[in-house]
């Protein structure tokens, strides 16, 4: 068995997860972190958020313990938009013996393999 440095090790995964179409964030402070959350869900659920609605969305995941806080990422998240309309905000999308899948909108559709074997598509 040979032997393979963290940093070699990390590097190949980088370069693994950018050939899937993945793109390598720079995060060096809590700014840059969320920004990030920021534009990740934007792009998620196809919607931009203001400053307030984003402030409310950070109360909302900031609330309970560790396991609660897994159950909220998993649940969706009533948001009163600035113009007082109601807005879902999604987290994850997740489905009983499949692989967690979201979609991207700038990749194209893919087969995915399932825990059952099964093909799903997954964006």
């Amino acid at each position: 068995m040979s032997y393979q440095s963290e940093a070699v090790l990390e590097n190949n995964l980088v370069k693994q997860l950018e050939t899937q179409g993945y793109e390598r964030v720079q995060v060096n402070s809590e700014a840059s972190v969320l920004a990030n959350l920021k534009s990740q869900l934007e792009a998620f659920n196809n919607t931009s958020f203001s400053e307030k609605e984003f402030g409310s969305i950070l109360n909302h995941l900031a609330k309970g313990n560790v396991f609660e806080k897994g159950k909220t990422l998993r649940g969706r998240y009533q948001l009163t938009r600035d113009n007082e309309d109601s807005f879902y905000v999604r987290f994850l999308i997740m489905r009983i013996g499949q692989r967690i899948c979201s979609r991207s909108p700038t990749r194209s559709p893919r087969k995915e393999l399932t825990k059952t074997g099964m093909m799903s598509r997954c964006w």
